[in-house]
């Protein structure tokens, strides 16, 4: 059986300050950087996402809405999967809005 090696605390608690420190001087900029991240990369991979479920879920439903006997089935189920979406839409968009007025003092 491996023995495991033992964490040297001190040196594990000095590099860790000296981390923390260098990351508190770019503070300021984490504003920005979340925001460029949200506006760059996060909105639209989502924005896709949700467009192509949208997408898989009218392809899957329309056996339903083309059937005269399940057509109010279908249309229930197409209105979920569009509620779903306008949830995920907004809960984005309130997200965007935390993060653009997020104000971060050391």
């Amino acid at each position: 059986m491996k023995k495991v090696k033992k964490i040297d605390f001190k040196k594990f608690f000095i590099g860790s300050v000296l981390l923390l420190s260098a990351s508190l001087t770019n503070a300021q900029s984490f504003n920005q950087s979340l925001n460029t991240g949200l506006s760059d990369y996060f909105v639209p991979i989502v924005a896709l996402l949700l467009v192509f479920g949208v997408f898989i879920g009218a392809i899957r439903n329309w056996d339903e809405i083309n059937d005269k006997h399940t057509r109010k089935q279908g249309f229930i189920n197409m209105a979920m999967i569009l509620i779903y979406a306008i949830v995920v839409i907004a809960a984005i968009a309130a997200a965007i809005y935390i993060g653009q007025n997020l104000s971060i003092q050391i």
